[in-house]
């Protein structure tokens, strides 16, 4: 479950905490227990794998989860899995763990929650309902801990959410973190000793080191694709409201995921992107998608030779959602 992560806890007594770790039968692939004053759970997220003979494994965890958090009393809380919500790879989404463990990560304040599954090392901004926070005293860490084996993606990239990103292509690495009363410092080290990152939380304070400086809000509306934020040359147009309701260029949008937009002669449009082929009118509330004919939430509009189609549109036609982020004007699709 945690083949990548190679994490390091200073113990005398590591012996007798796995002893009573693994003496919970009842919890199979999850579990938690207390090391001087951090409580450590681990929970498991391989639920596309296990469906098919374990059913829905993350509502079964979220009722533990939320058990076991509300039982603890120690001040920090780490939480460790293998699949992270806030990833690193193009296009390789986790949105269902996200949702399921998010809610109690905030609700009881987790301190760090430590993934692999992306081989990359990264470090999110402090998180609290999917926001960027000022100070890790109101929000979560995500620390994506690299690659202790040979395995390697070459599609990895800093995403908007990252405060700190590395592709350790060149070496191994490791985490070792060091609990010291308030304190609590992690350091990513690769193979051969050189520090990749250093990372602190100060309990008592509330600050961090480095200190945590959010993105700013921008002055345009920024499209952020799969956490990519896209500019020119790739964006020439902004996202645009209209009537409350949000436009994309969708040539920009489709282009960047590698899809096609084309034009024809009778004014229609035809977009492909993955097995879904799309035809609409500009000015249209239908289309067809896949031969099939569908009433979409709003039309299509043309502005200075740009074809803009509404946020929601997407979703009928590519399985798509989005949200705006007010505090930095970002308009975030995922999947």
């Amino acid at each position: 479950m945690l083949d990548e992560v190679s994490l390091t806890f200073k113990s005398d007594n590591l012996e007798e905490i796995y002893g009573e770790l693994y003496d919970k039968p009842e919890y199979k692939d999850v579990c938690s227990f207390d090391y001087g004053n951090a409580h450590i759970v681990m929970l498991d997220s391989q639920e596309e794998e296990e469906k098919g003979v374990a059913g829905d494994i993350l509502a079964a965890q979220k009722a533990w989860l939320e058990k076991d958090l509300q039982n603890t009393n120690k001040p920090w809380k780490l939480v460790f899995f293998h699949k992270t919500p806030y990833y690193n790879k193009a296009t390789r989404t986790n949105e269902d763990i996200k949702a399921a463990f998010q809610p109690l990560f905030d609700k009881y304040h987790v301190d760090v929650v430590f993934n692999g599954h992306d081989h990359a090392v990264a470090r999110t901004y402090p998180i609290a309902g999917d926001k960027f926070v000022s100070s890790p005293a109101k929000g979560t860490i995500y620390y994506l801990t690299g690659r202790s084996g040979n395995k390697y993606y070459p599609d990895l990239s800093a995403k908007v959410w990252d405060a700190f990103f590395y592709d350790p292509q060149d070496q191994l690495n490791y985490i070792v973190a060091e609990l010291n009363g308030d304190k609590l410092t992690l350091r990513a080290m690769k193979q051969d000793g050189t520090p990749i990152d250093t990372y602190t939380i100060d309990k008592a304070s509330g600050v961090d080191t480095p200190q945590t400086i959010v993105p700013p809000k921008y002055n345009s509306t920024r499209l952020v694709i799969f956490g990519n934020m896209l500019q020119q040359p790739l964006l020439p147009v902004t996202p645009k409201q209209v009537n409350g309701q949000w436009y994309i260029p969708v040539r920009a949008f489709m282009q960047f995921l590698g899809g096609n937009v084309a034009w024809y002669d009778d004014g229609s449009v035809t977009i492909v992107y993955g097995k879904n082929k799309v035809r609409m009118a500009s000015n249209s509330a239908r289309a067809t998608i896949n031969g099939q004919e569908v009433n979409l939430p709003g039309s299509s509009l043309m502005d200075k030779n740009t074809l803009f189609i509404p946020a929601a549109d997407l979703e009928e036609f590519f399985g798509f959602s989005y949200k705006y982020d007010a505090a930095t004007n970002m308009l975030m699709f995922t999947k």
